[in-house]
């Protein structure tokens, strides 16, 4: 048996490089406020860069892909929303299908929405 001794302000990139996106939606799953903290954008952050590099949207599990457009419906942050399903590869059910669609609609308004979903999504601009 050894004992291991980690700092505690290392202990989150640690726990982080271990469990992987898991322990990011962890940490924010919890926070319920409407505006994030600088904190809670990080792991947002953090969590985006390692699935834009190294991973794809289409390996989170349709529980882990719901819980970050909700994290962006709470915020209200129609450019996360948006950069979240443009990664997913525009899957409808993705999403929560019509009714997931007619949420965010309610929420980011018509245009922040359709330009998704329109002929030539924006994140093929």
């Amino acid at each position: 048996m050894a004992l291991i001794l980690i700092p505690q302000k290392d202990c989150d990139n640690i726990f982080f490089d271990w469990q992987g996106i898991q322990y990011a939606l962890d940490k924010l799953k919890d926070y319920k406020a409407l505006k994030p903290t600088d904190d809670n954008r990080k792991w947002v952050d953090r969590l985006l860069e390692r699935l834009s590099i190294s991973e794809k949207l289409s390996t989170l599990s349709p529980t882990q892909l719901q819980a970050l457009l909700n994290i962006a419906m709470r915020w209200k942050d129609s450019a996360l929303w948006n950069k979240v399903v443009c990664m997913s590869l525009c899957n409808l059910g993705a999403i929560g299908g019509v009714g997931g669609l007619v949420d965010a609609w309610l929420t980011f308004g018509f245009e922040d929405v359709w330009v998704r979903f329109a002929p030539f999504p924006s994140c093929l601009r």
